[in-house]
């Protein structure tokens, strides 16, 4: 649409700036001619009058500059409406141009925000995640060595953990669109790990296993800030 009515500004630019002066030119050389043509009949009429008076009508001797004079201000006339018309024109498209630009940098600057968002949201989860085995696997080892005092701390770690990783979960969650193939799956693993780490479930997986589910999100989010960068390039072009 912005190519098309750039097309447009120019088309009326080169017709109407420089066109319109040769056409200009070309009506005040028609007008100046026909002046001379009329002037030299008016001689000759004059000339005709002077020898035989009755011949002729005085009235008529001058009439050619009369109707030089009324070409001339109809064509001004008209040549005016057509040159505020055309500014007229070139304002409406210049505007129209300048508000699709401005929404085009709202829009690419929302979308290059959102992308740094989720990228931080995403770092901040893959150790947040990890954190919690950490002090899971800390709070087993210190019940195994009865050291209740120190099982219990490393126990309350480990729900401080998980509700870092809910809220960080959570924030990426909001900002995916499920309808696209790798913010799906990103809710997907999201799902697997919350399901993994869950205290009934966490003495089943081991730190390994839970990287495996961590990298596919980076993999799945590198392509998600590929795609959203080449559309913010796209808004900007014109």
């Amino acid at each position: 649409m912005t190519k098309i009515l750039l097309l447009i500004l120019l088309t009326f630019i080169s017709y109407y700036t420089f066109p319109q002066r040769q056409i200009e030119n070309d009506s005040t050389t028609s007008i100046k001619e026909i002046g001379k043509s009329c002037k030299s009949d008016c001689d000759n009429k004059l000339q005709i009058t002077r020898s035989n008076p009755n011949l002729v009508d005085k009235a008529d001797h001058c009439s050619y500059k009369k109707t030089s004079d009324n070409k001339s201000d109809s064509n001004t006339f008209w040549s005016d409406i057509l040159k505020n018309f055309v500014t007229i024109i070139l304002a409406l498209i210049a505007g129209i141009l300048a508000l699709y630009q401005m929404k085009a940098n709202i829009i690419s600057s929302a979308r290059i925000r959102w992308i740094e968002d989720l990228r931080d949201t995403l770092s901040k989860l893959y150790p947040a995640t990890l954190d919690i085995l950490n002090s899971f696997e800390n709070h087993k080892l210190h019940s195994k060595l009865n050291n209740p005092e120190k099982a219990n701390e490393s126990y309350l770690e480990y729900t401080k953990n998980m509700t870092t990783f809910n809220a960080l979960s959570n924030k990426v969650r909001m900002q995916l669109n499920s309808n696209e193939p790798d913010h799906k799956a990103i809710e997907n693993i999201l799902d697997e790990i919350d399901t993994k780490i869950h205290q009934h479930n966490i003495f089943k997986i081991t730190g390994e296993e839970l990287e495996v589910y961590l990298k596919k999100i980076v993999v799945h989010s590198k392509v998600i800030f590929k795609e959203e960068w080449e559309k913010s390039k796209k808004i900007f072009k014109i």
